[in-house]
């Protein structure tokens, strides 16, 4: 449908909004993607959107700070004083393996809407893959590349490209 490009746009928008809480505070922005991304799934808007967008919002709060930092300065390895509390075993040293177990992680929640929104799974998958590749996309950046104030950073640049892979993933498929 015409429509899914502009909110997969929107969607990008909101994700760097959602990434240092400018616009509505960070939950507004987590429940407005939530919304953009059951859209793009259902093309409907039902009650069902409430309760995808909370747990679309209840999987995008986890930290992924140190993780996603590694990957997209290019840092040798993650310092273990500012490692996440799901980081363990191999997710402590593998930056793109913690990178999609927090994409997945993010996913994960949405899949307890899969009785009434078969094509959960679809959001699930989009953000495990578009987590560790945007960060890796990202990393091929220079910093100095970036001097606008809504994207000023690789940071911004990531969150950017995050949410237009997530989005556009889930139109594609």
């Amino acid at each position: 449908m015409f429509i899914d490009i502009p909110l997969a746009i929107l969607y990008a928008a909101d994700e760097r909004l959602r990434g240092d809480n400018r616009g509505f505070g960070g939950f507004g922005e987590m429940i407005l993607g939530g919304c953009i991304i059951y859209y793009l799934l259902t093309h409907s808007i039902d009650w069902y959107i409430l309760p995808f967008s909370v747990l679309w919002s209840l999987g995008s709060t986890w930290g992924w700070g140190e993780p996603m930092g590694t990957a997209i300065h290019r840092r040798p390895g993650m310092m273990a004083h500012k490692l996440e509390w799901w980081q363990f075993w191999l997710f402590k040293r593998d930056v793109y393996a913690a990178l999609t177990l927090r994409g997945a992680m993010w996913g994960l929640p949405c899949l307890l809407m899969s009785c009434v929104t078969p094509d959960a799974w679809k959001a699930a998958l989009a953000i495990t893959i578009a987590f560790p590749l945007s960060c890796y996309i990202t990393s091929f950046t220079k910093e100095e590349w970036f001097h606008w104030s809504w994207l000023d950073k690789k940071w911004h640049f990531c969150e950017w490209v995050r949410g237009l892979m997530t989005a556009g993933l889930i139109v594609v498929m």
